[in-house]
């Protein structure tokens, strides 16, 4: 159960983030540098720090990151 919280806990702040933001602008580069920071993240930083498991919220991020820049013109007008 332990290993489950560090994804709960980044899952509850990364989701309001991909519904409140709603410019396309900070859309994009936010998701390209949450993308870039969740690549880092796994090629650079050991796959467990304790008990905690950080490849999951690598992987977490990246997904993040790849649906806000996937999704970025959501809330612009289609007129």
């Amino acid at each position: 159960m332990k290993q489950y919280i560090p994804f709960l806990l980044l899952y509850l702040l990364l989701m309001p983030l991909y519904y409140w933001m709603k410019p396309y602008p900070l859309r994009k580069w936010t998701g390209l540098a949450m993308g870039l920071a969740g690549l880092l993240w796994i090629l650079f930083l050991p796959p467990m720090l304790g008990d905690i498991d950080t490849g999951l919220a690598a992987v977490a991020l990246v997904t993040m990151g790849s649906s806000l820049f996937f999704s970025r013109r959501r809330y612009q007008d289609h007129a």
